[in-house]
């Protein structure tokens, strides 16, 4: 049977799961838990800062509404991504969009 352990959140005795008791830092109750599992995002959060920015980002450049299908650049918002890389960065990738979709249908870059 595992020892009597203190919560590290509410201060309280408590007997750790057997299955845990090596590991388990807190007792059962649910406000210490939610405070056990708010400190765990945060250090994850911590170690992973960009885990979602790229989500972040296509959210914020895509479109919505119809797409062209004859200019697919036209579902970028240049604007937004103008100001995320800047206006250098966003006019040499929009530049560059259009000479690849100019060459996939066979046409000359101007």
């Amino acid at each position: 049977m595992a020892r009597l352990r203190h919560c590290g959140y509410c201060g309280t005795w408590y007997r750790p799961n057997p299955k845990t008791a090596d590991r388990q830092q807190v007792c059962g109750n649910p406000a210490c838990q939610r405070q056990r599992h708010q400190k765990a995002c945060r250090n994850w959060r911590k170690k992973n800062p960009h885990y979602d920015k790229q989500d972040r980002l296509i959210a914020n450049l895509v479109k919505d509404g119809p797409v062209s299908r004859t200019d697919p650049l036209t579902a970028i918002d240049w604007d937004a991504a103008s100001d995320k890389v800047g206006p250098e960065v966003a006019v040499l990738v929009e530049e560059t969009g259009k000479a690849i979709c100019q060459w996939t249908r066979g046409e000359r870059p101007a």
